[in-house]
């Protein structure tokens, strides 16, 4: 027995459109986010004074497969705040892993650039960087890095 298409239509068509329209819903919106702040500084207690602090949600089955990321500048006095869909809105709750990156200042014609951290902090892989954000109104994570080797 063939189906007409013109009977099945009706029906079909907003079944599919309503699965469109909730998986967006989905993806758009994730659990609630909760502030994190913080300081990165160096083992002697000094503050990194600039570069970026970025938080990666370890389990992504939370987000249907993907990657979740906050991230934040570093101010000069090594204070973070952490952004996922809005400024400052914090992270989702979870375990974490971490990366801290320097900036690379604007550089004259032939001066070369330094490091300021460790290149292991890079990367998700070798940074050894873990934070649990909690449920909780703020949750303050201070970062400890070193120093490249020279």
């Amino acid at each position: 027995m063939a189906v007409q298409w013109r009977s099945v239509r009706p029906m079909v068509v907003p079944s599919v459109v309503s699965c469109i329209a909730v998986a967006m819903g989905c993806e758009r919106s994730g659990p609630r986010t909760y502030k994190v702040q913080g300081k990165v500084t160096y083992s002697d207690g000094s503050p990194m004074t600039a570069g970026t602090v970025d938080f990666e949600l370890v389990d992504p089955i939370a987000y249907k497969g993907h990657p979740v990321n906050a991230a934040g500048g570093i101010a000069p006095d090594g204070t973070y705040y952490l952004s996922t869909e809005k400024d400052g809105d914090g992270a989702w709750p979870g375990r974490h892993r971490a990366i801290v990156s320097d900036m690379i200042p604007d550089l004259e014609f032939g001066e070369r650039w330094q490091p300021t951290i460790d290149p292991r902090y890079r990367s998700y892989e070798e940074s050894g960087l873990e934070f649990e954000v909690q449920a909780q109104e703020v949750n303050q994570i201070d970062i400890q890095v070193r120093r490249p080797a020279r």
